[in-house]
């Protein structure tokens, strides 16, 4: 096996990463870095446009899962005490979602929206309003896409690489 040097992509991956999970943590609020370090690490693509198409995705269906987490747990989540029932339902409200996403033709929004339904209805926190859990991991969600657009956007330099043949660089 050869190890080479990490490429363009790992180290802005990296710093993606680090720039978001710290937004997270100082931003006001409930901020966990956890949702905007994986927002920033599935984004980060090899160049501008990529990240932006799929961090264009991820919004979407932050938001879409975002509000269906926030139905979910307004209209059910004091009424349903049964973990099994609670299961089956969220399955349900996931394949609901996917189709619904799909008849729309977002498809590079579905994996993301289920998450984030899935992140709110099930870790949210007890003590807060579900209102404001399904916002905060929104926020977070939306800190690591937008810090890995924006680092893609800087202008790194690529080293070139010379090519030798015969003792001479071309």
């Amino acid at each position: 096996m050869i190890v080479k040097k990490p490429g363009l992509r790992i180290i802005k991956t990296g710093i993606a990463l680090f720039i978001s999970m710290l937004l997270s943590r100082l931003r006001p609020g409930d901020g966990l870095s956890f949702y905007s370090g994986i927002a920033a690490v599935i984004c980060m693509e090899t160049d501008v446009m990529s990240t932006y198409t799929k961090g264009i995705n991820r919004v979407k269906g932050t938001l879409i899962g975002g509000i269906f987490g926030l139905i979910y747990l307004l209209l059910l989540d004091e009424i349903i005490t049964n973990e099994f029932l609670n299961l089956v339902l969220l399955s349900i409200f996931v394949t609901v979602l996917i189709w619904l996403l799909a008849s729309f033709k977002l498809n590079g929004a579905i994996a993301i929206a289920s998450v984030v339904f899935l992140s709110v209805t099930i870790n949210h926190a007890d003590d807060k309003s579900p209102l404001f859990f399904a916002l905060s991991r929104v926020i977070d969600t939306l800190i690591g896409v937008f810090t890995a657009i924006f680092v893609n956007g800087i202008g790194f330099k690529y080293r070139e690489k010379k090519i030798y043949k015969n003792n001479k660089a071309e």
